[in-house]
This record gives structure tokens, sequence and C-alpha cells, in this order.
């Protein structure tokens, strides 16, 4: 593998990091971290010869989730923590016509929130249990860390929108 080139100086790099950005529709440092990780990573594999982190993976299994799994720890995720991007995922799922009513899917997430002791979602709270104290950080955290991970053009999330269309699902 070629020689590891020398970074640009700071300006430089600050005007490809926001042209690249302005191309790709996202944040600029997400380029710039993405800059960083790949020299890490070339940089390894220049002093180590094979991937760095992984090491030989010619015999590699990968287990997954199935979709409906993942949809479920979503669901229970939006029920137990405040994280906005469990509610802009769902409402991704929901634009998709993902299942989120088949009484197998409600038996997981059943299953899911037993895990942690939670109540079934039949006996959930309407709008995923979201107080005015959670509501409030949720709304903010719009602006604070989904919007620097999402595309410039991607659609205005809308929380309260999301909410509302769970609890119409879910006869909330």
């Amino acid at each position: 593998m070629a020689p590891l080139p020398p970074l640009p100086d700071k300006a430089l790099l600050a005007d490809l990091c926001r042209e690249t950005a302005a191309a790709e529709r996202v944040e600029p440092q997400l380029v710039e971290k993405d800059l960083y990780l790949t020299r890490l990573l070339w940089a390894l594999d220049d002093r180590f010869g094979e991937d760095p982190l992984a090491g030989d993976y010619s015999r590699a299994t990968c287990h997954a989730l199935s979709a409906d799994e993942a949809r479920a720890e979503k669901v229970r995720a939006a029920f137990t923590r405040v994280a906005i991007r469990d509610y802009y995922d769902l409402a991704r799922l929901l634009d998709a016509r993902a299942d989120f009513t088949s009484q197998a899917f409600v038996r997981l997430v059943d299953r899911k929130l037993a895990e942690l002791g939670a109540p079934a979602l039949r006996k959930q709270p309407g709008s995923f249990g979201v107080d005015a104290r959670r509501l409030e950080l949720l709304t903010a955290s719009v602006e604070t860390e989904l919007r620097a991970v999402l595309r410039a053009d991607a659609p205005i999330f809308d929380l309260h929108a999301t909410l509302r269309s769970f609890d119409t699902l879910w006869n909330k």
C-alpha cells in the first residue's frame, strides 16, 4: 500500500470538507470525521498488513437481527430511553409501511418490553410515555443531534406527528 499522504493545511482541509459536505448533502464534521477514520485504518493496515481491527476474518460469521426483531427493539427503545434517533427511525419505518400491528409483531414487542420489566404494549401509555420533560429534551435534540447526522435534503422530522401516528396505529 502507498504511504499515507500528508494532511493539507487546516484552512484547505476545512474548505475541502465544506465542499464535499455540500456535494454529499451532509454536515462538514461528518466528512472530516470520515477522513480521519479512513487515515487511521490506512495507517493501521500499512503497519500490520491486514485488517487491523478484525485480523484474518476469512472464516468469520455475522449474526444479525431479523427486520421484525430490529423494529421491536426500536419500539422498546422509544418507550425506555430518550434518544431522538429512535423516533426518527420509527417514523421512517412507518413511512415504509413496516408492520407495527400484527399479532406476531405485538407479541414480539411485548417480549422485548418484558425483558426490562416494562408493561405490555397494550398497557403502555400513549405517545410512548413521553412526558413534558422528555418531550422538551427530544424536541431540542432534533436540532442538536438529529440534524447533524441526516442529509441536508432529508425531510424535516416532526416528532409530534410521529407520536400521533403511533397513538392512532395502536389506538392510544
